[in-house]
This record gives C-alpha cells, structure tokens and sequence, in this order.
C-alpha cells in the first residue's frame, strides 16, 4: 500500500471504500442529494456527532457492537431523511455502512 504506519495505511483504506461507493452504486444519489446533505451536514454536525459518541459509550460498556452500529446508523439515517428525504437518508446510511464495513 506504500503507507507509513497502520494509522495511515486504514485512512487510505477507508478513503478507498467510501470513495468506491460514492462513485459507483451511490452516484446517481450523490448527485441529486448533494446540496441537500451538505448542508445538513453542516446544519446538524452537532446531533451527528452525537451519534458518533452514542456508539461509543455504548461499545466502552459493553453493548455488543453490531447493536451499537445499527443505532449509529439509524441515528444518522433519521437525521438525513428529516432534513432531506429518504434518498439521502439511505445514501448517508450506506456510505456510513461502506466506512465502517471494511
């Protein structure tokens, strides 16, 4: 892979997924959501990132990690559709899934 250290060798990875995803099956969906979820991106970076940290403390005690990231996404997810629509929510939900599946 030609990385330095493990750090940079999973941040490449994860680039390369995402990036994979968002130029393939996610596309068309990208395209016509884009605006859309940038700016809610921006709008809600605080209930997102919430989400993050929901996850976690449920994995630091002991929620099984499946459970725990299917919240994750559901958390994400419903933020996306209300601020946009369903198709953004399932784009933001599969490339939430395509980062964290590899």
């Amino acid at each position: 892979m030609g990385a330095y250290n493990s750090t940079e060798a999973f941040d490449w990875w994860l680039d390369f997924v995402v990036s994979q995803f968002q130029c393939n099956a996610g596309y068309n969906a990208l395209m016509q959501e884009f605006y859309c979820i940038s700016f809610c991106s921006d709008y809600h970076e605080a209930a997102l990132d919430a989400c993050s940290d929901q996850m976690n403390q449920q994995i630091a005690n002991g929620t099984d990690v499946c459970v725990a990231t299917q919240g994750f996404l559901d958390c994400h997810r419903n933020i996306i559709t209300g601020c946009c629509d369903n198709l953004a929510g399932a784009y933001d939900c599969n490339l939430q899934l395509a980062g964290r599946d590899k």
